[in-house]
């Protein structure tokens, strides 16, 4: 919000008063730009330096103006802000590699998809040959079908997060500037990025309304979050995350397996090999409702590792079944094997029964809670610092972008 302008707008002349530093760089505040928090040279009656531009609001921004069309008060004028959403962006919603032909907008829906011939393709099966794949093809794509990302960017496409809040979270195809039919998936915002090298990062964050302070969840949102930052009261700032937690819970035993999701591992065999999938219980519930989960399973002796799709399977076969067919989607069946590395089918191998993950194994003696809580705690302490660092790369990218 720091960088976006008031009414005055970019490249507008800094607005100053001098008394106004902003906390962070003790560097005068442009008031030209939304801010909300601010350091004075004076204390103030409360012995403060730092204040905030919200008495009761933490999330309010205000922004100075010259802009005469807003009202002015005392000869100053102002503009306000509550965000209800963070959202940070990447270069990807311009980043077009395959020269994909952008259609204009023109009003409807159905006017933008004039001139936009095939339907993207959305039943292709990863064996479909190009001259199939340019029969369905989008010819190009417009506004509300904005695919250009290669999906082969991804480690894993088909495992999205599916959120109707998210602008996309399947593959298409779509033809190139050579009219080469191409699997691409959205370039909007998603909740959170599709796994590249098996990582995601998270690009949406709501920001609460305060209408849900009354919830018992705000209140420990709120507790958390004291925590971590390490605020007066809640631990010193050199305390792990879990000494700060035991010092505002003493009474409450914890086990470190219980902040953890519960995850089950499935052995996976061949004639001659062996492999196991280890999959959390949030998993398994997608399953259930009858989505599927690509998972990489453990290596084999010689290295070897599989692409392996679980689904529900049908819990009747079609000559079973009193309409003569099966069950679409299958929802809750038995965890099965529907492709491996791309392929309909188990290639080959047999998905055993899952044994429920009980913490690490321990070569010596079991560790005492104590320790286990801390190092639930450090482990917290360096997934903080790997989201603050991968929040400061996104930065630098919507800065490029």
């Amino acid at each position: 919000m720091e960088q976006i302008p008031g009414k005055d707008n970019y490249n507008a002349p800094p607005i100053g008063h001098g008394a106004y530093r902003d906390p962070k760089t003790n560097k005068e505040t442009n008031a030209a730009m939304y801010n909300r928090v601010f350091r004075t040279d004076q204390k103030d009656a409360n012995g403060e330096k730092n204040g905030m531009r919200g008495f009761h609001d933490p999330y309010l921004w205000v922004a100075e103006t010259t802009n005469e069309k807003v009202v002015a008060f005392n000869g100053r004028r102002f503009s306000w802000a509550i965000p209800f959403e963070v959202i940070y962006l990447s270069p990807l919603r311009t980043w077009n590699p395959y020269g994909i032909k952008h259609y204009e907008r023109k009003g409807s829906e159905k006017e933008n998809q004039k001139g936009i011939s095939g339907n993207g393709c959305p039943d292709a099966k990863p064996d479909d040959s190009e001259e199939e794949l340019k029969k369905c093809a989008w010819s190009g794509i417009q506004h509300n079908n904005y695919f250009q990302t290669p999906a082969s960017l991804f480690t894993d496409s088909a495992d999205a997060e599916v959120d109707t809040a998210d602008t996309g979270s399947s593959v298409n195809v779509v033809l190139d500037q050579n009219g080469k039919p191409r699997r691409v998936v959205a370039s909007g915002v998603a909740i959170s990025t599709k796994k590249l090298d098996g990582k995601s990062v998270r690009t949406r964050y709501p920001v609460f309304p305060l209408h849900e302070e009354s919830l018992t969840v705000w209140h420990e949102m709120k507790l958390m979050q004291a925590m971590l930052q390490r605020k007066e009261g809640y631990g010193s700032k050199h305390s792990t995350f879990v000494e700060r937690a035991r010092q505002a819970f003493p009474f409450q035993e914890v086990e470190a397996a219980s902040l953890v999701e519960q995850s089950y591992r499935f052995p996976l065999m061949a004639d001659d090999h062996e492999h196991y999938l280890d999959v959390t219980e949030g998993q398994l519930n997608d399953v259930d409702m009858g989505n599927s989960v690509v998972l990489r399973t453990s290596p084999a002796a010689d290295g070897h590792t599989h692409s392996v799709e679980l689904a529900s399977m049908p819990t009747q076969d079609a000559s079973e079944h009193t309409l003569n067919a099966v069950e679409h989607p299958p929802v809750g069946g038995e965890v099965g094997i529907s492709h491996v590395d791309g392929h309909a089918g188990t290639g080959g191998h047999t998905l055993g029964y899952e044994e429920p993950i009980i913490g690490e194994p321990v070569e010596a003696e079991e560790a005492s809670r104590e320790d286990k809580i801390n190092k639930l705690g450090k482990e917290m302490d360096e997934k903080m610092q790997q989201i603050a660092a991968m929040k400061k790369e996104l930065d630098l990218l919507s800065k490029t972008a």
